[in-house]
């Protein structure tokens, strides 16, 4: 009887064994699944995602200077909508308010008969009759004012997309890309010719791609990111944008020590990269 009691003692005890063995198994493997989850690169669905979740500029005039290129009919007055005001060559507006599909501007600068003017400023000062002035507020619709040729000034922030790292010290390449927000100021250079560039200071916290060189595996982490830089874009196609950048990522010593580039300071040049 004793014996018969001590071998389903056994057999009890070699079941609890082999439950907890599967149970420990199933909970690494549930474990591993996990950490191959969470070292997965960002995709490009994950990436826009990530843009779209920073606030941005695009598209809003509200606070910039248009400096115009030729005669711009279709500015009214908020007192009397009905009087049509025309806006001479030249001439340079700053919007104060972009609202339902209306821009809301006063004029800086407005040229004048009797000062040094330019062949195309005479014409279109003699054709503007029903003139602008300095001291009034003027509303047009958006779409009207952007068919004329216009020179745009302004500050512009958003997220920005670092598709390529080159990190100095080490020379060598990252090719994940990284997320930041910017903040930058658009100049007019070359606008008439349809690009614009947006010189920028990118700084606070950034997804940043790290990988270990012994695993080969990667990760996304947020970090501290700061950089400097201009962006060219295209009128000719908004999928279009090149950038110069130089900058540094932040991070702490584990994630340094999984990936010791991150570290260094990067350059990225790119053209043509777009993640849509």
């Amino acid at each position: 009887m004793n014996q018969l009691w001590s071998k389903k003692k056994i057999g009890l005890s070699l079941l609890m064994v082999c439950g907890f063995s599967c149970c420990a198994i199933a909970n690494a493997q549930e474990q591993k699944v996990k950490e191959a989850e969470s070292q997965k690169p960002v995709t490009k669905a994950e990436l826009k995602a990530i843009l779209d979740g920073y606030p941005n500029s695009s598209g809003s005039f509200e606070g910039d200077e248009l400096k115009i290129r030729s005669n711009v009919n279709g500015f009214k007055t908020l007192d009397d909508p009905q009087v049509i005001k025309c806006a001479p060559i030249s001439s340079k507006l700053m919007v104060s308010d972009d609202v339902g599909g209306n821009l809301y501007v006063y004029f800086k600068e407005i040229p004048k008969a009797g000062a040094e003017l330019n062949v195309a400023e005479k014409e279109g000062l003699a054709e503007c009759k029903n003139s602008v002035n300095l001291h009034t507020l003027y509303q047009i619709e958006k779409a009207n004012l952007t068919h004329y040729g216009t020179k745009r000034t302004g500050f512009a922030f958003g997220a920005l997309v670092v598709p390529f790292k080159f990190h100095l010290g080490v020379n060598e390449f990252s090719s994940s890309p990284t997320v930041a927000p910017y903040l930058g100021y658009s100049w007019g250079l070359l606008q008439n010719r349809g690009l614009k560039f947006t010189t920028f200071l990118s700084a606070g916290m950034a997804f940043v791609p790290i990988v270990a060189k012994d695993s080969n595996t990667s990760r996304t982490t947020p970090a501290f990111s700061s950089a400097v830089g201009v962006i060219l874009t295209s009128d000719k196609n908004q999928n279009f944008n090149a950038g110069f950048l130089l900058g540094h990522d932040f991070l702490g010593k584990s994630e340094r020590n999984f990936d010791p580039k991150v570290g260094k300071s990067w350059v990225s040049f790119y053209v043509g990269y777009n993640i849509n």
